[in-house]
């Protein structure tokens, strides 16, 4: 399983393509704020043109923000933003004298969120003269000339963040299986994502029948669960009766293959 779980999942149109750039660093950010929320809210609004792929709130909260496919609004330099997972995550309190201060809870969750993508990335967390996969935003600027002149990620203990994401890397590559290999028992329950025609109303169609799904984080965070697994993640259109049908099918079965196999002939019909 992975080391970080998302709490909540938004989506803004604050991003563009990585042109085919590989993830291979880890961008830390800042964001000069206790609130995860007006932080997303930000992003969302375009107030700024400024995005991440994840933002951390202070009590250690996951929102992820700019799917990791593609490429978040951060640092100012599209190329380096294109090669990083960027976070902007938020304060303890606001700065005082000792310098934007970051919680144990929300480093916590950076370390993990580190592992999980330089391990799903293939990798290593680095912060050496040859390779400097992990870096602050205020590292930028001195050491290749780019983004610009700031004391980002303040409080951020990066030293500790580096050795501990690079350890757990470790672990999830010599001593535990692919994150999607730990999440199978998920994937043999999770069907479909389906959109009712008449309405619009979103469902999540599994083994044990079809369920309504009225909370958009929810569906967004199957549709991420999805992207992970390199499988179609937006709703398949189907009619009311269809659906219907599916669901007497779907508890009727034992077997998640034959299911499929049904949703496959009532599709082509």
């Amino acid at each position: 399983m992975p080391l970080a779980t998302v709490d909540h999942v938004f989506r803004t149109h604050q991003k563009s393509s990585r042109h085919g750039s590989k993830v291979r660093a880890l961008q830390l950010h800042h964001a000069t704020s206790t609130s995860w929320r007006s932080v997303v809210n930000m992003m969302l609004s375009g107030s700024r043109e400024v995005s991440s792929n994840d933002v951390i709130g202070a009590d250690g909260e996951l929102i992820e923000v700019v799917e990791r496919g593609a490429r978040a609004w951060t640092s100012g330099s599209a190329t380096f933003d294109a090669q990083a997972h960027t976070f902007e995550i938020c304060n303890a309190t606001l700065g005082d004298a000792t310098g934007w201060p970051v919680s144990d809870a929300a480093q916590e969750t950076v370390a993990n969120r580190c592992a999980d993508i330089a391990f799903e990335n293939g990798f290593t967390i680095e912060r050496s003269t040859t390779n400097f996969s992990l870096y602050g935003h205020g590292e930028m600027y001195p050491k290749w000339g780019v983004s610009y002149p700031t004391a980002c990620p303040g409080g951020l203990n990066l030293d500790w963040i580096f050795t501990t994401a690079e350890r757990r890397r470790q672990q999830l590559a010599t001593g535990t299986p692919h994150p999607l290999t730990q999440a199978r028992h998920l994937l043999e329950e999770l069907m479909v994502l389906v959109s009712r025609v008449e309405d619009g109303a979103i469902y999540l169609v599994t083994s044990t029948g079809a369920s309504h799904i009225q909370d958009m984080d929810t569906v967004y965070a199957i549709q991420s669960l999805l992207q992970q697994c390199g499988m179609k993640s937006d709703p398949i259109r189907l009619y009311a009766s269809q659906i219907t049908l599916i669901s007497e099918q779907s508890r009727e079965s034992s077997n998640i293959n034959p299911l499929r196999a049904d949703v496959s002939k009532l599709l082509a019909a």
